[in-house]
């Protein structure tokens, strides 16, 4: 059976038609992810960002500075809130994570985006008790840590750079990286992967 030019013409037509439709729908979607990474970027600290001394209040409504001089140990930021559900699920990661630090070269600060509930026993059942300090952040540093996500897992260098940032419930992975990052002596760059992206 003979095929119509003018049909075969118009298969031709289609089909060129369909296949530079697939083209920009693959580019506007490459555009559109690189727009959300850039959009995420800007909503959490990145490594290799300097950041200012954490001041606020602590649980109990003293106030708290946390500074950051050459010669001190290392911070580690546990960033939650009260109500969150994945901090809920990330407490077990995060207790790996103290049992496993030297509180030598590492000192832990606890730091909630809510003040209620707060109390001696809440913060002994969630293994805060070895944290230095527990901070609820002034709005100064609410915006300059970009406090926006829960829960956050952050360390800061002696000279207040941030040498990693962890978003999200920890997985094994991320908590041997933690370990790892809290244990080595010099910063350096980390690999595109254990850049995670943030968890609302």
């Amino acid at each position: 059976m003979k095929v119509p030019k003018l049909a075969a013409a118009g298969f031709i037509v289609l089909a060129l038609l369909l296949i530079g439709l697939n083209v920009a729908l693959v580019k506007q979607d490459r555009r559109l992810a690189a727009l959300n990474k850039t959009y995420e970027a800007n909503l959490h600290l990145s490594v290799g960002d300097s950041v200012p001394p954490l001041s606020g209040v602590t649980s109990i409504g003293s106030p708290a500075t946390v500074e950051y001089k050459p010669g001190q140990p290392k911070t580690l930021l546990l960033v939650f809130a009260r109500s969150c559900g994945a901090c809920e699920s990330n407490w077990p990661a995060w207790q790996r994570v103290l049992s496993q630090i030297d509180p030598k070269r590492v000192r832990l600060i606890g730091v909630s985006l809510e003040s209620t509930d707060l109390s001696s026993q809440y913060l002994a059942q969630v293994g805060l008790t070895k944290a230095e300090m527990i901070v609820l952040p002034n709005v100064g540093s609410v915006v300059s840590y970009r406090f926006r996500y829960t829960p956050q897992t952050i360390l800061i260098g002696p000279e207040g750079k941030v040498e990693g940032i962890w978003s999200g419930v920890l997985q094994p992975q991320q908590i041997a990286q933690i370990e790892q990052r809290s244990l080595a002596a010099e910063v350096r760059p980390l690999p595109a992967e254990e850049k995670d992206a943030p968890s609302p």
